[in-house]
């Protein structure tokens, strides 16, 4: 199951929790969850522009923190490297000396 870059669209009055918990209950022992969602734990100042940007359409933006993320992932175990900035999934295809400037992290976890 992938959530990648929607999560952030969701507001917590939404409850992101509750809706991956749906999706949770719904699928087969053993099936992955992916998520990439936007923080303002690696960029704070550049965060706040974008969603002061955004926050006048009609999909503004939510960014959570490491610790918001990685509730996301309740009923879900972590498969490692756990929640970090996006580039480090994959760290040996990083171009830039800093994963962070990417203002996303991503989590993969297997439900069980």
């Amino acid at each position: 199951m992938l959530a990648v870059g929607v999560l952030h669209l969701v507001p917590p009055e939404g409850d992101p929790h509750g809706v991956l918990g749906v999706y949770r209950d719904a699928v087969a022992g053993g099936s992955i969850l992916a998520v990439s969602h936007a923080t303002a734990d690696l960029q704070p100042e550049e965060m706040a522009g974008i969603v002061e940007v955004v926050s006048r359409s009609s999909h503004p933006v939510f960014p959570r923190s490491h610790a918001g993320i990685s509730g996301l992932f309740a009923g879900f175990d972590v498969v490692d490297p756990g929640v970090v900035p996006l580039p480090l999934w994959r760290p040996e295809r990083v171009a830039d000396d800093d994963p962070t400037r990417a203002g996303l992290y991503a989590r993969v976890g297997r439900e069980g």
